[in-house]
Parts: structure tokens; sequence; C-alpha cells
């Protein structure tokens, strides 16, 4: 699902093909990742962080401060805030507003090596590399 903020007004969209899906990626401002609250650091990295590593957009994670998700996106110099923190949320959002505002986004930047570390090909050789250290 995306939400489009246009002036001081959304739009939902619905889901979308892969091809839509990267496009809206590609052409978003700030991206957003979701994840439930829990109790105990997270160690799921959902697909959709790493599909948001090859735009180089900033991240707003509202997310457990504590996890796979929430390390990877400050590590990416993005804004982490737990899904119970109401007002850590509307600041994370408001920051983003305020770097928007001031044309400042791309302040955030990735390393090439956050982004190669990532991509398919390196995720493949090191679950290969895994599989045969323990067979």
């Amino acid at each position: 699902m995306y939400l489009d903020v246009i002036d001081h007004g959304a739009c939902y969209r619905d889901v979308l093909c892969k091809a839509k899906d990267l496009e809206y990626i590609q052409n978003a401002d700030v991206l957003l990742l979701i994840d439930a609250p829990s109790e105990i650091p997270s160690v799921f990295l959902p697909l959709k962080l790493v599909e948001y590593i090859g735009s180089l957009k900033p991240i707003l994670g509202i997310t457990p401060v504590e996890g796979a998700s929430a390390s990877l996106i400050k590590r990416l110099g993005g804004i982490v805030v737990s899904p119970e923190d109401i007002s850590g949320i509307e600041e994370g959002i408001m920051t983003l507003h305020r770097k928007f505002r001031d044309n400042s986004l791309s302040d955030y930047s990735y390393s090439e090596g956050d982004i190669k570390q990532y991509n398919a090909v390196n995720t493949t050789r090191t679950l290969a590399e895994l599989f045969d250290s323990v067979c």
C-alpha cells in the first residue's frame, strides 16, 4: 500500500505490480517502513527494506528500535522510531519534512558497500558460504 501526500492531504494506493512498485520507490522523496511492535529485537529484515537501499532515499523506520531493520536503517542514516512512540513518529516526520522543505534530503547517503552488500549476487554468495561452512 502506498500513501501519496498531496499538499495537505493524502491518497492511499492499492498493492502494485513489481515494476510500478519500484517506480513509486524511485519517485519518492522519503521511504517509510512500518514493522509491528515487538518486546524483543526483531531478527527479520523485510525485502521491502532491501528494495529501498537501491533507491538511495532517506528512510523513516517505524520499527522496534533494536533489531535487523533498525540497525540497517540507522547505518544508512535514516530515522528509527518505535511503533509505540507517537511523539517520536511525529518528530521523525517533522524532521524529514524540514529537510524536504530545506532541500537537504540528499544529506542521506549510502555507501557503495551498503548497496553491494544487499544485492542478490552477494546475498546468494553469503548464503552459499554459510551452507558450505555447516556441511
